[in-house]
């Protein structure tokens, strides 16, 4: 193992996104886990918050290394719609936080 290499955690981490609502936002998070061949082991999805143009999705996955945790948090934060990622272990992502610059 390189030191660019970690090993991947044992713990489950939750991905926590708020973006505008937009039909191509959901699949395309998805598929940042599916071309590591990772299956979440939790995925929730819903419309509101502040306004009902928000979508939530929190996603639970396992197995991901912690440089990978941050390059998939800072790839989601680079999709157009998102205004923000959380990245962590346990039930609230505080880790890493991902905001868009206005």
């Amino acid at each position: 193992m390189t030191a660019s290499e970690s090993p991947p955690t044992a713990a489950t981490v939750r991905f926590t996104v708020r973006a505008s609502a937009e039909p191509s936002v959901l699949p395309r998070v998805i598929e940042l886990f599916a071309l590591r061949n990772l299956v979440p082991s939790s995925l929730r999805a819903r419309r509101g918050g502040r306004s009902a143009e928000d979508l939530h999705i929190d996603i639970e996955v396992a197995g991901l290394a912690a440089a990978e945790v941050r390059l998939v948090a800072a790839k989601i934060t680079e999709m157009v719609p998102v205004e923000s990622v959380l990245a962590g272990e346990g039930p609230r992502p505080v880790e890493m936080a991902f905001r868009r610059s206005a």
